[in-house]
């Protein structure tokens, strides 16, 4: 479609910054985004048409499943069949058939297609598949009716602002760049049914053909769960980004989220402070600006956890180790009875036994209970030299939730909330704000989170670790995805609840290197 032709835009006014969810975001556009749209035309186009019928097709929320009609899945295959004759798609085909990434027969590549787009999957930690890639993408979701997710297309953004289901907040730009009406893409910010996007990106007048042949050749090209391409498109200079979900991992971590029953609640059993927004730190330094003027943590239930076994053995655990890395280890008798009492009490929980039934069924580690351990054990605190010199001064638990120092000029690990509020606490530990982008500011509420500190004179200039979860979580957590490969870099992107997250793992040996989660998204603020 032609810009000023087809349809026009009236861009109005640049977008303040603002946070998603029902908060009220400066309208800086009194008129609609969308001044003029030849309806009739998009509707007389096969593509557009078919297109257009798969809108209302779904649930507005995650958590409630999606019934697929007969009729809906006709429209679906009908969409699929009219994409699949234009010029586009058949060129895209052509691409992916030359680089492996597809069957040359048509009717396999539709079935790939509909894998990739329209089956669906659980976004939600809930019960029910609630959500597939063109809902996300195409015709936007909320996350319990809280924040919006997706919601990148033009012609649903035009159909809701008609509707008066969207207004238009204002367009977004940067430094360099500056929108024009004529722009093929624009990013901006709008409201979806009184809940605020403060920004996303779009196509303007592209064919649904050309958005589903882009991304579908990026999703494609790369094993990675996230793909970032820099491209150039016409005068276009575009960073596509794509996220590929593991879906079997999600749906098995949020099975353990939902057992974690020692889980301790936000804003009841602990209370943070979040502060501001931490400033840029190159790593390695020991300078930064402290945005955050009160701790982290003010408010902890030491006594809840003491009486949790899992909690109270972990805790006995955190002084066991030497700071720095180059001094051996001393593990004494009763460190080593400690560190069984630990694996012995995470083993009689509802969510170690179920990663355990998990990875028996993967061919991950031993039905037998000891044999559990022993892998366990192995994994997480059997010593290593992380250092080159000297004697076996690291362990996995000590790196991943303990912490450490390299040559006492530098934090590694640290990622485990209990510690971090202990060493706080104490006052080793001084927290120096949040880390995010502008348009992902984390609340007190979210239960992973990135974040800047410093430890005893040393900074670490971006760290993240969930908060409030108990120590099986954890454990299980990082210990199925480290089974899952033999790679030495193992990340895997998952939906855990609310949270969308990078989950990194490094192997040192046979053991844990490191493990941590990276939060890309809570309720998918910015995607």
């Amino acid at each position: 479609m032609e810009p000023e032709v087809d349809y026009c835009v009236n861009l109005q006014d640049e977008a303040e910054h603002g946070r998603g969810g029902r908060n009220l975001a400066g309208d800086n556009a009194s008129a609609p985004l969308f001044t003029y749209v030849n309806e009739k035309k998009l509707r007389s186009i096969a593509t557009y048409a078919s297109f257009i019928k798969l809108l209302d097709n779904y649930e507005m929320t995650t958590g409630v499943e999606e019934e697929v009609t007969s009729e809906e899945l006709e429209e679906n295959n009908i969409f699929l069949h009219a994409i699949l004759q234009t010029q586009v798609m058949k060129r895209a085909h052509e691409y992916l058939v030359s680089k492996g990434r597809s069957s040359p027969d048509v009717a396999r590549f539709k079935k790939q297609l509909f894998d990739i787009w329209f089956k669906l999957y659980h976004r939600d930690a809930s019960d029910g598949e609630d959500s597939c890639g063109f809902e996300h993408v195409f015709v936007g979701e909320s996350k319990h009716g809280k924040k919006i997710m997706g919601l990148h297309n033009w012609v649903q953004f035009y159909l809701q602002e008609k509707l008066k289901c969207i207004d238009y907040r204002g367009y977004k730009d940067n430094d360099q760049y500056t929108p024009d009406v004529t722009d093929h893409v624009i990013t901006l910010q709008f409201s979806w049914k009184g809940l605020v996007k403060p920004i996303g990106g779009s196509f303007f007048g592209v064919s649904p053909e050309f958005e589903v042949a882009l991304y579908t050749i990026i999703f494609l090209s790369s094993n990675k769960s996230v793909i970032n391409a820099i491209v150039e498109v016409q005068s276009f200079l575009l960073e596509i980004v794509v996220l590929a979900v593991d879906e079997e991992l999600s749906a098995i971590l949020n099975e353990l989220w939902r057992l974690d029953v020692n889980r301790v609640k936000p804003g009841k059993d602990y209370i943070i402070n979040l502060q501001g927004k931490a400033d840029y730190v190159a790593q390695g330094s020991n300078s930064a600006r402290d945005k955050a003027n009160a701790p982290l943590f003010t408010y902890v239930n030491e006594d809840k956890l003491k009486n949790i076994a899992t909690y109270a053995s972990f805790i006995k655990l955190l002084d066991n180790y030497e700071m720095s890395t180059g001094v051996a280890e001393q593990v004494t008798s009763e460190e080593m009875e400690e560190n069984n009492i630990f694996l012995n009490a995470i083993l009689q929980t509802l969510v170690m036994k179920r990663a355990h039934e998990y990875l028996i069924s993967k061919g991950q580690a031993p039905p037998d209970v000891s044999q559990f351990k022993k892998q366990l054990f192995d994994m997480w605190f059997k010593l290593y030299h992380r250092d080159r010199s000297g004697g076996e001064d690291s362990c996995g638990f000590e790196h991943v939730f303990v912490g450490e120092t390299k040559y006492g000029s530098e934090i590694m690990g640290l990622h485990n909330w209990v510690q971090f509020y202990l060493q706080e606490k104490l006052k080793f530990i001084d927290y120096k704000g949040y880390k995010g982008r502008d348009k992902d500011m984390p609340d007190a509420n979210d239960q992973v989170i990135n974040l800047q500190f410093s430890w005893k004179g040393l900074v670490k200039p971006l760290g993240s670790s969930f908060i409030g979860v108990s120590p099986e979580f954890e454990m299980a957590l990082f210990t199925i995805i480290f089974l899952k490969s033999n790679e030495r870099v193992t990340k895997a992107i998952v939906k855990v609840d609310e949270y969308l997250m990078e989950i990194v793992v490094c192997r040192h040996g046979r053991a844990i290197g490191t493990s941590y989660p990276k939060l890309l998204s809570s309720n998918n603020r910015d995607l």
